[in-house]
């Protein structure tokens, strides 16, 4: 029963997924009025405005990479880290 109850929510999660372009000037996947909520949040314009003075962006804990997006549109180099563990347990 808990596998059927995680794959309804898989699927009803999936569907709400879609194709949005954020003010940023890019395109994202993400759950339907994630993507505009979240572009225009005065957290992502301080981290542009401290991009400014780095060489390199390291995303950890990445979600839906919008914040490594965001720093690819301004061409600086970056790598996305998001940890999926099953059952909550890293290093398995």
């Amino acid at each position: 029963l808990a596998a059927w109850c995680r794959l309804m929510r898989d699927h009803r999660l999936a569907a709400s997924w879609q194709v949005s372009r954020v003010s940023l000037g890019f395109e994202m996947i993400a759950p339907l009025g994630m993507a505009g909520a979240r572009s225009v949040s005065p957290e992502l314009v301080l981290f542009l405005e401290l991009l400014k003075s780095a060489d390199v962006f390291i995303d950890i804990g990445a979600n839906c990479g919008l914040f490594t997006l965001a720093a690819s549109n301004t061409g600086r180099p970056g790598v996305a880290v998001e940890c999926r563990c099953r059952g909550g347990r890293a290093g398995r």
